[in-house]
């Protein structure tokens, strides 16, 4: 088939935009392409089909986006070459311009309809058919009078005025906007534009007043003998303006400024400090403005633009909101730079202040920023150095180079008593706190031979180098090295290197790091006390018996292997007597032993203790405050104690057992090792072929149980514990 009969067919079949992505896709600017174009403009002009119908229906197409934006160029390149009514053009522009929605290639379309009006009458057609109150079609009125301004200038001029003094507020707006783009070189086109923009100014709503003010910028800044006149009209109605007008302006300056004269830049600056903080697409143009004056060697216009604002608003001390300031500002010489911070910091604002450490802290170069104020200080008296040289120093001192370049450069120029107290600022506090990277630009400084303040950088460094020396003399003080805070962070390193026994483990190194850390934060000074609770815990492992009850494993009453029972912590200085019960059992305390052998644990609990045991602390359990109950029971005879039946039986110990007061949160510690729970008669929670390996020989999956016989290995690791933690750094372990 030709490319007729597909165009008909596809027309017919409501699938032209597919057919357009079919055939132009890849030929949108070969032969192939060209020709295609040429025979759908030729079957639209002669009826055969509507090309613009499918733009029109565009909304529903089943195309999607990415295609969209294809099927989109091509109606653009067709639209200015096809015979149509305003009416179905417009109509088809809308719905593309919809469908585009916020993209920037939204206006393509409008560019294609301007194009298609400047042929014949289709502009003075366009602006008989739309209606001047329809605020949609008011887009419309703009391309049309400057579609008719190509051919008629005058017509389209007389057209604008009318609009302009017309009480249609879209069209009036359009009508301002076009103004600002005709060819006024006739002088009395100029003035003919001039008083219509002024004339009708002070009746104008928001809206039209703003495109009023930026189409008098247009003309002043191509004609310079009307800038008189519209500074004047900008000045007039700075109090006027409102949220549309300033946006309409600070389009202006953010597009034109630097094409704009001083004078009508200064009342535009006085209406952009009337900003509302919340316009942030203003407030984001502005800031761009002002970084194109920068650049065009118009700082001072800048900085009178930026200043006001940053300093009535701390939202905007962090100049991101205003955009690409801050780069176009850090792209200024150093004596430019120099310039702006101290405008800044001598107008003593706190928001300026802000706004200086956000400016210098955004600079990202691979060596410290460096300012020369020289120039900009000349005119400054001995009080105003000073007061400079303080503000810099307090607001800079994040930035200790750059602080010091722009106090250097005070000394240029300063009377002596000023470069006196000058000098002593720079040594204390800079010098002293920043003797590395200040102590070495200052050096490299002093070596300049033309340098005007060579003879106090020269006695700086001398002073500098006798102060460090100063500090060496003493040499190396035992108690301060390592420092306290130093000293859990340098034991931490330790630690958790090579230098611990092989029985220490990683889990219980790093937890005791945690620990240390930890109390280092919480309470500086107190990192050794940390270590108290957790080296009495290997402590008492060390010393801690294996209990075992013999008659109880006959009636399988292990306290090893039973989850149920918790085995007592014997009573210090009773020669085994009775001991108290343990924790995650709270029963009655124990018994006399009926058996009076001395072996056999004679004598275990006295009457006076006995009495205790059962008044103390029932309702109120403290752990680790000789408790001597734990949680009820609800077996055996004993209400409190499952198991309880077998109490006066004798525990036989293999040594005595130290009954040590165990820390508060012992319950939950980092670092109580596995050790610590199989020492205390739980049976490890173990599966698989390990677990049951360890069970049948009597051991954990990791290793044999806790017995006394480890006794020395866990002393050893208390020990070394300890000299890690109280014996200076280097020489534990």
């Amino acid at each position: 088939m030709s490319d007729r009969d597909d165009i008909i067919a596809a027309a017919n079949a409501g699938t032209l935009p597919e057919l357009f992505l079919e055939r132009l896709r890849r030929h949108r600017t070969d032969e192939l392409g060209k020709a295609f174009r040429a025979t759908l403009i030729k079957l639209h002009d002669d009826g055969t089909i509507d090309v613009l119908e499918p733009a029109r229906q565009i909304a529903t197409s089943p195309i999607n986006q990415h295609d969209f934006f294809a099927v989109m160029l091509v109606y653009t390149e067709l639209m200015p070459m096809l015979d149509a009514s305003v009416t179905e053009m417009m109509a088809a522009v809308k719905a593309l311009s919809s469908r585009a929605g916020e993209d920037l290639t939204s206006g393509m379309p409008n560019g294609a309809y301007r194009s298609w009006a400047e042929q014949g009458s289709r502009a003075r057609d366009t602006l008989e058919t739309i209606n001047p109150e329809d605020g949609d079609d008011s887009a419309y009125i703009f391309l049309a009078l400057q579609a008719l301004a190509k051919t008629e200038t005058d017509a389209a001029l007389d057209r604008a005025i009318i609009y302009v003094g017309g009480n249609a507020g879209p069209a009036r707006s359009a009508a301002a906007k076009a103004i600002g783009t005709f060819d006024v070189n006739d002088p009395e086109r100029r003035v003919r534009a001039i008083s219509a923009l002024t004339a009708n100014a002070s009746s104008a709503d928001d809206n039209s007043l703003g495109h009023i003010l930026a189409a008098i910028c247009e003309v002043a800044k191509a004609h310079p003998d009307t800038r008189i006149k519209a500074a004047a009209l900008i000045d007039a109605n700075i109090e006027r303006t409102g949220d549309h007008a300033i946006h309409q302006l600070s389009l202006e300056l953010m597009f034109h400024a630097d094409e704009l004269p001083p004078a009508i830049v200064k009342p535009l600056t006085a209406i952009m400090h009337r900003v509302p903080i919340g316009n942030r697409g203003t407030i984001r143009d502005i800031g761009a403005a002002a970084g194109k004056l920068a650049d065009k060697n118009r700082l001072n216009e800048a900085l009178a633009l930026i200043t006001p604002l940053l300093s009535q608003h701390e939202e905007l001390t962090s100049l991101e909101p205003l955009g690409s300031l801050n780069y176009h500002l850090l792209q200024l010489p150093p004596d430019e730079l120099a310039q702006t911070i101290i405008i800044w910091l001598l107008a003593c604002d706190p928001n300026l202040g802000r706004a200086t450490i956000a400016l210098i802290g955004d600079y990202h170069g691979d060596a410290p920023l460096i300012l020369d104020p020289r120039s900009a200080a000349a005119s400054l008296d001995d009080p105003e150095r000073l007061l400079l040289a303080h503000r810099a120093i307090g607001w800079l001192f994040v930035h200790p180079v750059t602080a010091a370049s722009l106090v250097v450069g005070l000394l240029d120029g300063a009377g002596d008593a000023a470069q006196r107290t000058i000098a002593e600022l720079l040594f204390d506090p800079l010098l002293i706190n920043f003797s590395k990277s200040v102590g070495d630009w200052i050096a490299e400084q002093a070596k300049a031979p033309c340098h005007p303040s060579q003879t106090i950088l020269n006695d700086l460094v001398t002073r500098l180098e006798a102060y460090i020396d100063g500090l060496r003399t003493p040499g190396r003080i035992k108690e301060l090295r390592p420092s306290e805070p130093e000293r859990p962070a340098r034991g931490r390193r330790a630690l958790l290197g090579e230098d611990r026994p092989r029985w220490v483990s990683d889990h219980e190194m790093r937890g005791l790091a945690e620990a240390l850390d930890q109390s280092a934060e919480d309470r500086p000074g107190m990192a050794d006390a940390a270590l108290v609770p957790v080296l009495e815990d290997l402590e008492l492992q060390a010393r801690r018996a294996r209990v075992e009850d013999e008659e109880g494993r006959d009636h399988r009453l292990d306290l090893r292997s039973s989850p149920r029972f918790a085995p007592g912590r014997g009573e210090q200085g009773c020669d085994r007597a009775g001991g108290k019960t343990r924790r995650a059992r709270v029963g009655t305390a124990r018994q006399d032993d009926r058996h009076a052998r001395a072996q056999h644990d004679a004598g275990r609990v006295g009457v006076r203790q006995e009495g205790q045991a059962l008044r103390q602390h029932v309702a109120g359990l403290e752990v680790g405050h000789h408790e001597h109950v734990g949680a009820t029971g609800h077996r055996r005879r004993d209400p409190l104690h499952p198991g309880g039946a077998q109490i006066d039986r004798v525990v036989e110990g293999e040594r005595p057992v130290a009954a040590r007061r165990l820390p508060a949160a012992r319950e939950a510690h980092p670092l109580r090792p596995r050790a610590y729970s199989r020492a205390r008669g739980a049976r490890p929670r173990r599966g698989g072929r390990a677990g049951r390996r360890a069970r049948r020989s009597g051991g954990s999956r990791y290793g044999a149980w806790w017995t006394p016989e480890k006794g020395e290995r866990c002393e050893a690791r208390k020990r070394w514990m300890h000299s890690w933690a109280f014996a200076p750094i280097g020489k534990a372990g």
